[in-house]
């Protein structure tokens, strides 16, 4: 997905890590260069997150969501539809 998309990069100065079992596994966001704040997103678990998305991440989101075959969830489990539509939980 990342490497399909000129528009994101894997960062390699912004990552955290994690335990998993008895090693340790290090996430690096993923950047979205097409947004003038340079959004990250982080893809772990099976899941897409980015921290307080204003309306051009989540239409970003829904894009990637659509090649994913995936849906883009808030916080109250309401689905972001794109185009500023969104389906209450």
């Amino acid at each position: 997905m990342v490497a399909a998309d000129p528009s994101l990069n894997v960062s390699e100065d912004f990552w955290f890590e994690r335990s998993k079992g008895e090693s340790v596994e290090r996430i690096n966001a993923v950047i979205w260069d097409g947004h003038p704040e340079r959004v990250p997103f982080w893809f772990y678990d099976g899941a897409i997150s980015a921290k307080n998305p204003d309306d051009e991440t989540i239409e970003k989101m829904v894009e990637i969501a659509g090649k994913l075959r995936a849906r883009v969830l808030g916080e109250e489990d309401e689905e972001y539809l794109g185009g500023g539509q969104v389906r209450e939980a």
